[in-house]
């Protein structure tokens, strides 16, 4: 049965709690998952989550950064555009931080975004790009090959 709590630290200028939901001891990956759309949000949560993984939840790039730093997750899925902070901006400040840069991150975007701005994303520290719909399968074989280059060391080294 998934459970479900509010994690220990609060977004001072949101006021809202992350959620914490998870099987826990099945050994599935840590992910925050941040995005703007409340309906994404809940597919990309849900289905993490089906799959036995613990999910942080946020429906903003600060929040998103703060889970991330208070948890040091094995991934974090983040929406392109999001209020605060960014996709990009996000993976850009967990890349440049030493106790946060080997985070495996996935940006999420609508089809039509522009090569320009996956590129962008990719040199602000983005690990893989992908749009939507999400694939919820897809997107955890991604996720499991970057966090495995985390455990192995490789954590920074091409995909």
């Amino acid at each position: 049965m998934a459970s479900q709590q509010g994690a220990p630290g609060r977004n001072a200028e949101a006021g809202r709690k992350s959620v914490l939901v998870g099987e826990g001891g099945r050994g599935g990956m840590i992910v925050v998952v941040a995005n703007s759309d409340p309906v994404l949000l809940r597919q990309i949560q849900g289905g993490l989550r089906d799959q036995g993984h613990v999910v942080l939840a946020a429906a903003d790039g600060q929040h998103a950064i703060a889970l991330i730093r208070a948890y040091r997750p094995d991934g974090a899925v983040l929406g392109w555009a999001m209020a605060g902070f960014h996709g990009h901006e996000v993976s850009a400040l967990v890349k440049e931080d030493p106790e946060t840069a080997d985070v495996a991150v996935v940006v999420i975007s609508a089809r039509g975004t522009s090569e320009a701005e996956v590129r962008m994303g990719f040199e602000r520290g983005a690990d893989e790009f992908l749009t939507t719909p999400v694939d919820i399968r897809e997107l955890e074989r991604v996720l499991g090959r970057l966090a495995s280059r985390r455990t192995s060391g490789l954590a920074g080294a091409p995909p």
